[in-house]
């Protein structure tokens, strides 16, 4: 691999209409490779009446490639090709990507596929291969799994709620026909159970169990990735409770840290899923060093991860595919001392007040305290839109209000 230089810039071509993919794929990109790559385009910085021949000269000049973002109502338009050409004349590099297409094998333009390989978004062996690819062009290592999902699931989501809009359809439903996004849940329960942990002080540990049962999009998954926070990798262990995969055999593992307190695993399938086969599997991860338990301890490890706060703590569960039945629950012992805060919810990183009063109108969050239990937080809900991000928060003690 190339030694690590100066980041490298990709001019981003794409469709205006399809704006929403586009800054997926360009923000999961630079968050994956930090500070290895730049991606501009006319969408960021082009005015009304700017010469449009003059600005992609002077982006050929500045850019080290190109990434096209492909799809059917942007091969339809000339220009594509016009911003295409002088890259490939260049001889720069060009990764071009595609979102949308039946057919894997449709001929986009000729152009592009007589000479480079297509990535498609929609796929997570296309889109490793395309990370690949992007860090030997940046002399970067290669992002972790987590990045991969976020890519596929984020542009799948962005790119059906498009395609829903321009139908009329909710983009919550029959997305699975349409293979826009690689799974649909047809249930995703979770259970958290956390406690102080004995040889840790000022850290909790804690037990999720989850039952997932989901239906397959994707002709060809190997595995599906899933997102995991913790203090510490160590001593996390993985106890498969049940499950009925038609046969095929199942494994959980593979731990992978993206950054600091971040990690995924993933659910392997031997052989591969196939398309509209469905899953059944639940299974408990332990987790020794989960979060902090007081401010004090959330102090520490802040100087380590951004991603810890000072006063308080939260569970994130983010829904990147439809789901016919979501819930969660959060269980905080009672020696553990916090105080619940109120749900949030939120939808591009903005708080989505509609999706609140829905929840609040039909009761489907509650929120108890029960001496012997200890603090329940718990959220059902049917259909919710994808994309939705659901977060449990609560305030923490300081050390001396749950220690003698």
């Amino acid at each position: 691999m190339p030694e690590k230089s100066k980041a490298k810039k990709l001019f981003l071509s794409c469709y205006s209409d399809e704006l929403a993919v586009a800054l997926e794929l360009k923000n999961n990109l630079e968050y994956a490779f930090k500070q290895s790559l730049a991606i501009e385009s006319p969408l960021d910085d082009m005015k009304c009446g700017d010469d449009w021949k003059e600005y992609i000269k002077e982006r050929l000049a500045d850019c080290d490639g190109l990434i096209s973002l492909v799809t059917p109502a942007y091969a339809k338009r000339a220009w594509c090709i016009a911003e295409f050409i002088p890259f490939w004349v260049a001889g720069k590099n060009v990764f071009p990507v595609t979102i949308g297409f039946e057919d894997a094998s449709t001929d986009i333009f000729k152009l592009v596929t007589d000479k480079y390989q297509t990535a498609r978004l929609e796929d997570s062996d296309d889109v490793k291969k395309l990370l690949e690819a992007i860090a030997e062009f940046c002399g970067a290592p290669r992002p972790g799994i987590k990045y991969l999902d976020d890519i596929v699931n984020g542009c799948s989501r962005e790119y059906s709620n498009i395609i829903a809009e321009e139908s009329g359809i909710d983009a919550g439903q029959d997305i699975i026909a349409r293979n826009r996004y690689i799974r649909r849940y047809l249930k995703n329960a979770t259970v958290w159970e956390c406690a102080l942990n004995d040889e840790h002080r000022g850290v909790l540990s804690a037990t999720c169990t989850k039952e997932l049962c989901f239906v397959s999009a994707s002709n060809d998954t190997q595995y599906v990735s899933m997102p995991l926070r913790a203090l510490s990798e160590e001593g996390i262990s993985f106890d498969k409770l049940d499950y009925d995969a038609g046969g095929k055999r199942v494994n959980i593992g593979n731990i992978v840290k993206s950054e600091e307190s971040v990690f995924s695993y993933r659910i392997n399938f031997r052989p591969a899923l196939r398309q509209g086969e469905t899953i059944k599997i639940s299974y408990r991860i332990n987790i020794p060093q989960y979060k902090p338990a007081t401010k004090e301890r959330a102090f520490e490890f802040a100087q380590k991860s951004e991603r810890i706060e000072l006063r308080k703590e939260n569970v994130t569960i983010r829904l990147d595919a439809p789901a016919d039945e979501l819930s969660c629950k959060i269980v905080l012992a009672a020696e553990c001392g916090v105080t619940p805060r109120e749900l949030q919810v939120k939808w591009n990183n903005a708080i989505n007040t509609e999706e609140l009063d829905f929840i609040r109108a039909n009761k489907s969050y509650t929120n108890t305290f029960d001496a012997e239990v200890g603090c329940v937080m718990e959220l059902r809900r049917q259909k919710p839109k994808p994309g939705l991000v659901y977060v449990f928060s609560w305030d923490l003690p300081s050390e001396s209000e749950i220690y003698d």
